[in-house]
This record gives structure tokens, C-alpha cells and sequence, in this order.
């Protein structure tokens, strides 16, 4: 029996998860055991974190455990979503399927990653680009000219005296500057993994314009796809929806869906909650929930929903870009005329009085 040492730190990226769905579903379906099919996975892989996870799942599964269970010790770096959807398919004997439908689950909640990363590669690259010009201006080509400005006796714009000002202070200070910046970053960081404060964050971003509908729509969209996906594996709307609460990272909607779940525990309709909450939903999501279940089709308006709202948050991130470039690039512009005004002013002075 091969020993593998363990990683110092276990991580498994979503490709890799998507790929050892798709394989795996794929053997299992040519008649592969699936210790032969996990061992073909081990050698195939290349990750050290993957490599450690399958010798380790291939000893339990020797052992007599579940593939589940076997798993279960490495629920940080697979989620409950993965580890239910194939506890359900070993429990209903339709493992294959349900890891295809984990695969496609896997790959659509990339895409959405992938999105929301593409809409915001512009408007970070003006911003860093600001940021260059401005270090450039304040740290190499400002700190030559200004001693010609300090020595000669003439009256300094406003633009320019502020200038040196925030020149004189960055050069001299840098380091408590960055360390101010570094620590500020840091506060935010660790206040935000305060439970209390992460989910008055979290609630206060949904009141705001723009950002609003777009944390709505994505919550919307992981909540219909994985509440659709669990019901369409074998799991009850019950335990779905347990389950469904905790793969949103917003805490303000996790609590919502904790509350869906109490509420139709107590033996009420999905929808009889969502109404209530109206104003932290949609329309459209509401009255397709109460058609599919009157109807008995709740799992398949769940998937048409998932892909509506996640349509209708490509439009969004759109819209929301398209809005903010323009006041990045206003905000660049005016950043790069201060500096501009702030070196040329003087100089055209000096000119002025060489040419009198």
C-alpha cells in the first residue's frame, strides 16, 4: 500500500473537481469498479492535494467504508454540495448519474466565477494604471523637478504647493504610508470575518443601487441551480434546502434560507416564505416557485430559473461596468490634470519671467 505524505495545505482546484466528476461518472458507467477507477485518477493526477485525497479515499473504500464517508474527512476542500449529491447517488445506486450532474454543476458555478472576473478586468487595469501613473509622477519624476521649484523665488500655484505638500510627505513617510494602508486593509479583512459585522455588510450591499441586483441574481442563481440539483439527486426538499442554505457566502441570505428551511419544516409552502421576504427576492423567482410546486415540477422551474437569473446577471454586470468606467477613467483623468497642472504651471511661470 503506497503512503503519500500529506500536503501542508490541501486544495483542490474547481477544474480538478469538475474533472474527477467527469472521469469518474464516466468509468463508473463503463462497468469500472471504483477503487480501480479512483487508483487510474490517482496515478493520472498531477496534484499532490488530489494525489494524497484518493490514496487516502481508496484505503477507506478497502476498509468497507462509503465513498462519502470516505470523503467526508475532506469536507473543507470539497463542500456538502459534493459530498451529498454522492452519498444520495451511492445510497440510490445512481452514483454515475448523479456525478455528471455534480460535473455540470461544478462547471457552471466556474462560468459564474468566470463572469463576474472578465466584467472587472477593465476596470481594474484603469485602476492600477492610475495608481502606476500617480507613483510614477510622485516617486521619480516630481522629486527631480521640485528642488528648481523650492529654489526659485516664485509664487507657486495652489495645484503645485499641494503637491509638494503630498510629495514631501510621501517620500519622508512612505513606510508609515504603506504600513497605514497595510493595517487599514488587514482591519477590514479580519472585521469582516466577525460574524455580527459580515452579515451587516452583507445585508447593507443588497440596499445599494446597482450592486443590489447583482448579489440578489447571484444569490438567486446558486440557490435555484443547487436547490434543483439536490432535489434532482434523490434528496428531499427538506435536507435540499438545509444543505442548499450554506453554499452562498453571503451570511444575510444564509439566514434567509435557514428560515425557508424552519418555515417549511413547520409544514408551510416554499413560497408562503418568500412572500414575506418579498423585497429581498423577485417576482419572477416567487410565482415559479408556488407553479412548480402546485404543479409537481418544482425541480426543473428551479433550473429555469437558475439560468433566467444568471442571464439576467450578465446584463447586470454589464450594465454595472459600463457605468463604472467612465468614472474611473473621470476619475484617472482628474488625477493624471492635478499632477499635470501641478508640474506645468510653474514652468510656464519660469518661462514667462526668462522670456521678460
Amino acid at each position: 500500500m503506497n503512503k503519500l505524505k500529506k500536503p501542508r495545505f490541501l486544495k483542490v482546484s474547481e477544474t480538478e473537481k469538475i474533472v474527477l466528476a467527469k472521469q469518474l461518472a464516466l468509468m463508473l458507467k463503463s462497468g469500472v469498479s471504483i477503487i480501480d477507477a479512483l487508483g487510474f485518477l490517482e496515478k493520472q493526477s498531477r496534484s499532490s492535494s488530489l494525489k494524497y485525497i484518493l490514496r487516502s479515499t481508496i484505503d477507506d473504500l478497502q476498509k468497507g467504508f462509503s465513498l462519502a464517508n470516505s470523503l467526508r474527512k475532506f469536507s473543507k476542500v470539497f463542500g456538502e454540495l459534493f459530498l451529498n449529491i454522492i452519498e444520495v447517488g451511492e445510497i440510490s445506486g445512481n452514483l454515475d448519474k448523479n456525478l455528471e450532474y455534480l460535473a455540470e454543476e461544478l462547471k457552471k458555478q466556474k462560468e459564474l466565477k468566470g463572469k463576474f472576473i472578465s466584467s472587472f478586468i477593465y476596470p481594474a487595469f484603469i485602476l492600477i494604471a492610475t495608481l502606476g501613473v500617480t507613483f510614477l509622477m510622485i516617486f521619480i519624476i516630481f522629486p527631480k523637478i521640485m528642488p528648481v521649484f523650492t529654489e526659485l523665488k516664485i509664487k507657486l500655484p495652489l495645484t503645485t504647493i499641494i503637491f509638494i505638500k503630498i510629495t514631501t510627505f510621501l517620500l519622508k513617510f512612505w513606510h508609515l504610508t504603506f504600513l497605514g494602508l497595510l493595517t487599514f486593509a488587514l482591519l477590514i479583512y479580519f472585521l469582516l470575518k466577525i460574524k455580527k459585522i459580515r452579515y451587516f455588510f452583507d445585508r447593507t450591499l443588497i440596499n445599494l443601487p446597482f450592486i443590489g441586483k447583482i448579489v440578489l441574481y447571484s444569490n438567486l442563481v446558486i440557490f435555484s441551480r443547487s436547490l434543483g440539483l439536490l432535489i434532482e439527486s434523490g434528496l428531499d426538499i427538506t435536507r435540499s434546502l438545509a444543505i442548499t442554505a450554506k453554499t452562498t457566502n453571503n451570511l444575510f441570505y444564509q439566514k434567509l434560507f435557514d428560515e425557508a428551511l424552519f418555515s417549511i419544516s413547520q409544514g408551510h409552502p416554499l413560497k408562503e416564505f418568500f412572500l414575506k421576504k418579498a423585497k429581498y427576492f423577485d417576482d419572477v423567482f416567487i410565482n415559479l416557485l408556488e407553479v412548480g410546486e402546485q404543479a409537481g415540477s418544482l425541480q426543473s422551474n428551479l433550473f429555469y430559473l437558475a439560468n433566467y437569473y444568471e442571464e439576467s446577471l450578465s446584463d447586470k454586470l454589464k450594465n454595472f461596468v459600463t457605468l463604472l468606467e467612465p468614472i474611473l477613467l473621470a476619475l484617472m483623468g482628474m488625477i493624471v490634470a492635478f499632477i499635470a497642472l501641478a508640474i506645468i504651471m510653474p514652468i510656464y511661470q519660469i518661462t514667462q519671467q526668462i522670456g521678460q
